[in-house]
């Protein structure tokens, strides 16, 4: 199919400051794609500092279907402090190290702007760029990160040196979400050098599909006692936690209508 795609950028007062038009044919090879599956492409377009209002759409050519997305922006002046860092791209990377060249469109970086994680995408990539005119003379940055759940508290934490480069740096972390439950969480990220810091933070979310269940025995207790009969309540309540996950199946397998099929 062909698609055209085009992206407008306004300022706040509504003038248009940049906008480019793009035609992409794509191949699909699976007509029932899996959910979640994208195609993924990356457009370059010149900015100012300031407070934006981004606009895309996208039209699948021949057929008038249509897509829109709107996003209030802010570009940070990189000359305005002595030490800036960047807002954090979430997304997943092909690359295992801390260490990058600046461009993540060709650091083995791969953009995933839903910020979810889960059972398809169990391993969080960030990439970040630094810039200082700080007069120092050390050859790194020291960054720090921390992983906060809903109730603010710590959830993980690591600091690392990236290499300063004429006042530049950038970096790819690798913020561990594999023991994260269902929820929304907070990815804070600080940078030092030569005494001075600068940070900055983005939210992220695991999806249901990180959940155990049987982490949570009450939860599994009170799901079952919804439609457990009086027998199975009084064995559930005697069940040691360790052989929940069998009790469970086992449960459902008795309630199962065509128990001969997959």
């Amino acid at each position: 199919c062909r698609i055209e795609v085009t992206a407008v950028i306004y300022d706040r007062g509504g003038n248009q400051l940049s906008g480019d038009l793009w035609t992409e044919s794509i191949t699909i090879p699976n007509p029932n794609p899996p959910e979640g599956e994208a195609f993924r492409k990356i457009y370059e377009l010149e900015v100012t500092p300031g407070r934006l209002n981004l606009e895309v759409k996208v039209s699948q050519v021949g057929t008038g279907r249509t897509g829109a997305w709107t996003k209030e922006t802010t570009t940070p002046r990189f000359d305005a402090k002595p030490l800036v860092l960047s807002g954090l791209v979430f997304g997943r990377c092909d690359l295992d190290s801390t260490h990058v060249a600046a461009g993540w469109a060709r650091a083995g970086f791969f953009p995933s702007p839903r910020r979810r994680y889960g059972e398809s995408q169990p391993v969080a990539c960030v990439y970040g760029e630094i810039y200082d005119t700080v007069p120092a003379p050390d050859s790194i940055y020291s960054v720090t990160y921390q992983v906060f759940g809903e109730t603010g508290k710590p959830r993980d934490s690591w600091t690392d040196a990236i290499p300063r480069i004429e006042g530049h740096g950038a970096f790819l972390l690798h913020p561990s979400v594999t023991d994260l439950k269902l929820g929304v969480y907070r990815l804070k990220v600080e940078v030092k050098v030569g005494g001075v810091r600068d940070q900055a933070e983005r939210s992220f979310e695991v999806d249901e599909s990180r959940f155990d269940l049987f982490d949570d025995q009450d939860m599994v207790r009170g799901v079952l006692s919804y439609v457990a009969t009086n027998e199975e309540l009084i064995a559930l309540e005697d069940l040691p936690g360790d052989s929940l996950s069998l009790y469970w199946d086992a449960f459902w397998a008795r309630r199962d209508p065509t128990p001969d099929e997959p």
